[in-house]
């Protein structure tokens, strides 16, 4: 995070350091792969970095999608 403020800085742009935290998500890369993956997507593949930007490819899953929502449905059934 300190490079980005630091470039930021370098181009002489306003710098709120407070504000970071609220704005600005750096998640380790097997958190986002997770995130990508609960969403119903196939295992990403980083294929893209520059700094703190990351660029994935992942191809979505439908069968995946439909058996989160096959368990969810499954659940409520059981819980009434």
């Amino acid at each position: 995070m300190y490079v980005w403020i630091d470039m930021d800085k370098y181009v002489n742009m306003p710098v709120n350091i407070e504000s970071f935290d609220d704005e600005v998500a750096i998640l380790p890369v097997d958190e986002v792969e997770s995130i990508i993956q609960s969403g119903g997507f196939s295992k990403p593949t980083l294929y893209f970095q520059s700094l703190l930007l990351h660029a994935w490819f992942s191809k979505y899953n439908s069968c995946t999608v439909l058996n989160i929502k096959y368990r969810v449905i499954r659940e409520i059934i059981s819980q009434q």
